[in-house]
């Protein structure tokens, strides 16, 4: 027979809220792939810092190397000058004592 009024009312009105909960569903789907998208950048940045600040502490470690190289070579020169002074200093005395007697 033919469809009742109400049947035909009930049926659109089932097939609109299929229609409005698939629809509601892809929404909420690209909502969801443009977070995960959103949240992959941010990670994807964080790592970028996180190895660039990786980077820069290994040329600051190389750095500080150098630097204490350089202040260990530094004194050292510093304790040889003070040596030859102090021995050019007792020659001075020496041939000073000579030269009064």
């Amino acid at each position: 027979g033919i469809p009742s009024k109400s049947r035909v009312v009930e049926k659109n009105s089932s097939s609109a809220e299929l229609f409005e909960k698939r629809r509601e569903m892809l929404l909420l789907n690209m909502t969801i792939y443009t977070q995960k998208e959103e949240i992959k950048k941010i990670q994807d940045e964080w790592k970028r810092r996180a190895d660039e600040i990786k980077a820069n502490e290994a040329r600051l470690e190389e750095s500080i190397m150098h630097f204490d190289s350089f202040l260990e070579d530094n004194d050292n020169k510093a304790q040889e000058a003070e040596r030859q002074v102090e021995k050019e200093s007792k020659i001075r005395h020496q041939k000073i004592q000579e030269i009064k007697r």
